[in-house]
């Protein structure tokens, strides 16, 4: 089945930033980008952060709240079409007051407050109070809308039920959560939806693992949307490297790496919060990244922009110089992103590029006070065997004298010129 949506509110937004001319792939215009709405106080990490220690403060003392906990929510976009949805995972919180419960989401634009039977696992979800939403110099009126995908009667809004069992919330299929925005607080003129997706299922967070300060050397996107410079020929100045936390999920076998672009928001002054971004290793030599919402939207030329790897478009089919790889050592686990091993897509006109000015490098260290042993290169590192690849992330078999290559030796990363 085809489910298209066109988000009309997208085109409302002015442009603010600079664009780009980098040469990326298909690119045949300027991309222009603006901030994403901020978001609300209630949707931050602090915010999810304080709910969570609520949860856990009553778990011990109530056991009739077992619902409550800690999630990971899978989501399906409907943005694209059938063919290329992608699936969103996010962190999510939920809470209990007697016989309503309520779901706290980065990806939502509210909370989202059900009716929940405990005695048969039912949850009911119903049409939310109405809420205001600035965007530009306009106020539109909000409101949380349950719905049903129909093949003929399209988009279906209605009251809808889910079970929950054993730690995980089961959604009917083709049923989702939408927020449809109106010019008039009295909902009397539509004028689009600010979200729309197929919400999958929730799952308890208790098998996930979560490593703080990990190394996060960020490309992916930097390339398309960096202030242009004529001055400047040096590809090292376009990466951003930052400290993120990343969360493992051994049942799943991915990576989710928190705030991924969020150096790459600062250093362009982007106002928003970066989303996450899931890396899927259980194939560590090519790794699977679905379309992801970068949270940055084009306006009305580019739309909404996601990316995803390469690998999730050609399969088996692709080089591996496009594949994104997982090494995992004693102490660390490294995931490499080659230059062309991940696209930028923009969904008004469905086209992918190449945005990446230069390979991106994740390193993560599984214990212990990575600040201590920074500079300390283990016997295992020292007789692997070396790896090449030019600035654009391309193997370098032979490097030449001369040449300014990256060079990864086991579980180190390092820029060299070679003599």
């Amino acid at each position: 089945m085809k489910k298209i949506y066109t988000f009309v509110l997208a085109a409302l937004i002015a442009a603010s930033a600079s664009a780009s001319t980098y040469d990326v792939k298909q690119f045949d215009g300027r991309i222009k980008t603006v901030p994403a709405t901020t978001l609300k106080a209630d949707q931050t990490d602090a915010a999810l952060a304080t709910k969570s220690a609520k949860v856990k403060a009553n778990a011990d003392t109530d056991a009739a709240k077992a619902i409550e906990g800690e999630y990971t929510i899978t989501i399906g976009e409907f943005y694209f079409g059938e063919e290329g949805r992608g699936m969103v995972e996010a962190p999510a919180i939920i809470t209990r007051n007697g016989d309503k419960i309520t779901i706290s989401c980065e990806e939502f634009l509210e909370d989202v407050t059900a009716t929940y039977d405990e005695t048969s696992g039912v949850i009911t979800f119903e049409n939310g109070s109405v809420f205001p939403v600035r965007l530009g110099q306009s106020t539109y009126y909000t409101q949380f809308c349950p719905f049903r995908w129909d093949d003929t009667l399209k988009i279906v809004k209605g009251s809808f039920t889910a079970t929950y069992a054993d730690g995980k919330i089961a959604f009917p299929a083709d049923h989702g959560f939408s927020w449809q925005a109106f010019t008039d607080e009295a909902m009397t003129n539509p004028v689009g939806y600010l979200a729309l997706f197929d919400v999958i299922e929730m799952v308890s967070a208790a098998d996930i693992e979560t490593y703080e300060d990990c190394d996060w050397t960020e490309n992916i996107i930097y390339g398309a949307f960096r202030p242009e410079d004529s001055s400047n020929t040096n590809t090292n100045t376009n990466t951003t490297a930052a400290k993120t936390t990343v969360k493992y999920n051994d049942t799943k076998k991915t990576y989710e790496i928190v705030n991924a672009f969020q150096a790459t928001f600062d250093k362009l002054n982007f106002e928003s919060k970066a989303p996450n971004m899931i890396v899927n290793a259980a194939d560590p030599a090519n790794c699977i990244v679905e379309l992801t919402s970068t949270h940055i939207n084009g306006g009305l030329t580019d739309g909404l922009y996601y990316v995803c790897s390469q690998s999730s478009q050609d399969g088996d089919s692709t080089g591996e110089d496009f594949r994104i790889t997982c090494v995992e050592n004693a102490n660390t686990i490294t995931l490499t992103f080659p230059v062309k091993s991940m696209l930028l897509y923009a969904s008004t006109p469905q086209k992918y590029y190449y945005a990446s000015a230069a390979p991106s490098v994740l390193v993560i260290t599984k214990s212990g006070d990575a600040s201590g042993i920074s500079g300390i290169v283990s016997d295992e590192d020292n007789n692997a065997p070396a790896e090449y690849f030019n600035l654009q992330g391309v193997r370098v078999a032979n490097p030449e004298a001369g040449q300014l290559v990256i060079c990864r030796q086991g579980d180190k990363v390092s820029k060299i010129l070679v003599k």
